[in-house]
């Protein structure tokens, strides 16, 4: 006999008195939803673009040059 089988529907199960609205009680309802969510966690604005570096480079240079070409003048 497994430690853990089917509810067929016959057996009566006593649950602790306010155990639907615990997080144990949602985890177990959504842990489906959860475990999926949890393997994809990649926010889609957050990740950096190939081109991000790149803009961020020219925007120091164009910040840079100037500055050098009032300083040597």
């Amino acid at each position: 006999m497994s430690s853990q089988t089917d509810f067929d529907g016959e057996t009566l199960v006593v649950l602790p008195k306010d155990y639907m609205q615990s997080a144990q009680a949602a985890s177990e309802v959504y842990e489906e939803e959860l475990a999926a969510r949890a393997s994809s966690l990649e926010v889609e604005n957050l990740t950096s673009k190939p081109g991000f570096f790149h803009g961020t480079l020219v925007a120091t240079l164009l910040w840079l040059i100037p500055s050098i070409w009032t300083v040597c003048l």
